[in-house]
């Protein structure tokens, strides 16, 4: 008796122990702990952190949070991060081990997280199994980021780092800040990427990452530990499929309650250690160590509102219009249909128009399809040439708002339209002829829009250094300038300075930022301008008076190359006459009389008179050019 009562004693403490330790040992990170996600100190000694943690209720967060830097109490400023500043990219394992119940219950996680986050959030979903695929791109519509997910198939291997790298890639490319969720079963087995370049790749990033990994024979710990130690991010692991809804949602939750502490650094070391507490709770802090350089001279300030244009869209557009007026009346002619027609008839045409709109709908899921994975193989094709970074910028200089890998995809699309136009018309020996547009009319038309972009730019420069002198002369700061220029002048003006402001916002310094838009607008005029903020940032003086005598210099330097176009009209209007001359005028024999100049394009005599036309039409063009092109 005594043994049996012994035993039961032993047995109901041992149940206690293993309940108490289930209980204490969550899944994933807790919504109620606090987490320091990334600290950025490129701006240093302005240093910004992201932390995540329970929700903390009211406007006033600076009294909620306690922030210590080397022990040392700090003043900062926390914001609460709204959805549109963050950005999170899902990347799920599609390999053949996640086929059947782990696929699914995925899918149901995600769906989940989905309606987890805030709706002004940008989703974005990579898939990876024997590669890496960008199936929906960033996008706050979540029906679009659910049928993506639902669409999923497993089959193949298991590309972890390429499918990490690809969502890292997506990230950057985005901006601000921004979250990687992994789900994945088991180690990698079909990446490209060598896996120490993953690593180091994500061990450089300031985003936070989370990895939800389920216990299978072919799970490896020391794979996810080894991206969790990289990254500084977090592993959770779950020992069957149904774990996967819980262990995103706590994450989930994370994301949603994020906040940005930004304080002024006096650490005089290469490092230093930020310690964040709640002032409810001091006892559970959340620490991380930073790297910083040395101390700037120049600071800049942080603007605290952001400026949204809203877009029209579609509706703004008069085909809407039109198009509405046509689905009206033929509404109305059905309507008329139906109503003559018998009820059998009715059900007969009800049941081929649902037909049709199933064919219809699977063509465009297809259709969205194709497109969405050319759109992620360009991106990995930008990615392994590094080609993507310089692609940008010159679609930047050129003010067109869409990324690399959209426009490469546009680019073919282009080139195949080319391609069967010039065999249709000029038949199989000249198709070639197609590739004449995308070759040389695409760089072209990107360097027109840039040139006219920078004019546009250089024209209205004199406005914008005489609102600056006005407003430095009135008293306002350089960042508070910077911010009405953004607000009040005109395109392409206010573009850039929004966008200096907003790299300003997000921790660059200010130099940084007037030099990468100097880069982008390559104009000498303007220069200038970032040169005196530069002098005036470390010698001091009247910054708006600088401001002023380089607004007038310039707006006189205006004045004179207006002059000179005028002057040089006329010269430019007849070397483009000359230019062109010769091809209307084989255009209109070619139209009216093609036996007449067959010759021309048949016979050997023919081709060399031709390429000594076009050597001397490009040297007499280039040569006009020059003329009328006067520099000064």
């Amino acid at each position: 008796m005594r043994s049996t009562r012994a035993t039961r004693l032993i047995t109901l403490v041992l149940g206690l122990v293993v309940a108490s330790v289930f209980a204490v040992a969550p899944a994933g990170a807790q919504s109620d702990e606090l987490v320091v996600e990334s600290v950025d100190a490129t701006g240093f000694p302005l240093v910004r952190a992201v932390v995540s943690g329970p929700a903390v209720e009211g406007s006033d967060l600076d009294d909620a949070f306690v922030v210590t830097e080397d022990g040392e109490p700090v003043t900062a400023d926390i914001v609460r991060l709204r959805g549109d500043e963050l950005n999170v990219v899902v990347a799920m394992d599609v390999s053949g081990s996640m086929e059947g119940e782990p696929l699914d219950r995925a899918k149901v996680a995600v769906t989940g997280l989905l309606g987890t986050l805030p709706d002004s959030v940008p989703v974005a979903v990579v898939t990876f199994g024997e590669t890496a695929v960008l199936q929906s791109t960033f996008t706050t519509d979540r029906s679009v980021t659910t049928s993506a997910v639902d669409g999923l198939i497993a089959a193949g291997g298991t590309a972890l780092y390429d499918g990490i790298s690809l969502g890292v890639a997506q990230l950057e490319a985005q901006g601000g800040s921004g979250a990687l969720v992994v789900l994945a079963d088991g180690d990698d087995t079909s990446s490209v990427r060598d896996p120490e370049a993953a690593l180091g790749r994500l061990a450089t990033v300031e985003h936070a990452t989370s990895f939800v990994a389920l216990q299978t024979e072919d799970y490896n710990a020391a794979t996810f530990d080894g991206l969790a130690d990289a990254s500084g991010g977090q592993v959770v692991a779950v020992e069957e499929a149904a774990g996967f809804s819980d262990a995103l949602r706590e994450i989930a939750a994370g994301l949603s309650n994020s906040y940005e502490i930004r304080w002024r650094s006096s650490s005089e070391g290469g490092s230093a250690t930020v310690e964040v507490a709640l002032a409810s709770t001091p006892d559970a802090t959340a620490s991380s160590d930073f790297d910083h350089d040395e101390v700037r001279q120049f600071v800049p300030e942080i603007a605290t509102q952001t400026r949204t244009v809203a877009d029209a869209g579609i509706f703004g557009s008069s085909i809407v219009l039109v198009a509405a007026a046509l689905f009206v009346s033929a509404g109305a002619f059905l309507l008329v249909l139906a109503i003559r027609n018998s009820d059998g008839a009715l059900e007969r045409r009800e049941e081929r128009n649902q037909d049709r709109d199933a064919r219809k709908e699977e063509r465009t899921r297809r259709v969205s399809g194709v497109q969405e994975r050319l759109e992620g193989l360009s991106a990995q094709m930008l990615e392994a040439n590094d080609r993507g970074r310089s692609l940008d910028d010159t679609l930047d200089r050129a003010g067109l708002a869409v990324r690399s890998n959209e426009f490469v995809v546009a680019t073919a699309a282009i080139t195949v339209a080319s391609l069967l136009v010039g065999v249709l018309l000029f038949g199989i020996p000249f198709f070639l002829l197609g590739l004449f547009f995308p070759i040389l009319g695409i760089p072209m038309t990107l360097k027109v829009l840039t040139a006219r972009r920078k004019k546009a730019f250089v024209s209205q420069l004199g406005d914008t250094l005489q609102l600056m002198a006005g407003s430095l002369t009135a008293g306002y700061g350089l960042g508070q300038t910077l911010d009405s220029v953004a607000r009040e002048a005109e395109s392409p003006t206010s573009e850039e300075f929004s966008r200096v402001v907003m790299e300003t916002r997000l921790g660059r310094s200010l130099e940084d930022a007037l030099d990468a838009m100097s880069i982008r607008i390559e104009s000498a005029d303007f220069d200038w301008v970032v040169d005196a903020i530069k002098i005036q940032a470390a010698v001091g003086g009247d910054l708006g008076e600088i401001i002023e005598q380089v607004g007038e210099t310039i707006r006189a330097r205006v004045r004179i190359k207006r002059q000179v176009d005028a002057l040089t009209a006329e010269g430019k209007i007849s070397a483009l006459v000359l230019f062109c001359l010769p091809f209307g005028l084989a255009f209109f024999i070619f139209s009216s009389n093609p036996d007449y100049i067959e010759p021309l394009v048949s016979t050997g005599t023919g081709y060399v008179m031709l390429g000594a036309a076009g050597t001397m039409l490009t040297i007499g063009g280039l040569w006009l050019r020059k003329l009328v092109n006067p520099e000064f």
